[in-house]
């Protein structure tokens, strides 16, 4: 009876440490993933190196509704020179400094989704 007892108290304390361990995985940052920001050199517009991007994390790049209304728009401006430096810096701060911090980076945590959008916040679709 007590092996028993002993043998349940150790499978329910293995159980709950790995509840434990996938709340700690599910809270991890994919936006502040390392990115080498020379990696954008062989991409010619936003939406293309975005997409490559945020696809590595498992994120996917919208840019149709529920995205913000100009994120077509968006999509194909060309990547600022001032981006593609050689050095790593989240991913986040990759994806802004491709736009030079004109637009803003909407992001969809519980789905796993981005776009890039205007200040005006009237623009974005609900």
């Amino acid at each position: 009876m007590r092996f028993w007892i002993v043998f349940c108290s150790l499978f329910m304390t293995s159980i709950a440490s790995a509840d434990d361990r996938q709340k700690t995985y599910l809270s991890v940052d994919a936006l502040a993933t390392p990115v080498r920001a020379i990696e954008l050199k062989g991409f010619r517009t936003v939406g293309e190196a975005a997409t490559y991007l945020l696809e590595r994390v498992g994120y996917t790049f919208v840019v149709m509704p529920p995205a913000p209304i100009d994120a077509p728009f968006i999509s194909y401006l060309p990547i600022k020179p001032s981006a593609i430096v050689d050095e790593v810096k989240p991913l986040k701060d990759v994806l802004t400094s491709m736009v030079a911090n004109k637009y803003l980076l909407y992001v969809d945590r519980v789905n796993q989704r981005a776009s890039f959008g205007s200040v005006k916040e009237k623009d974005y679709v609900q």
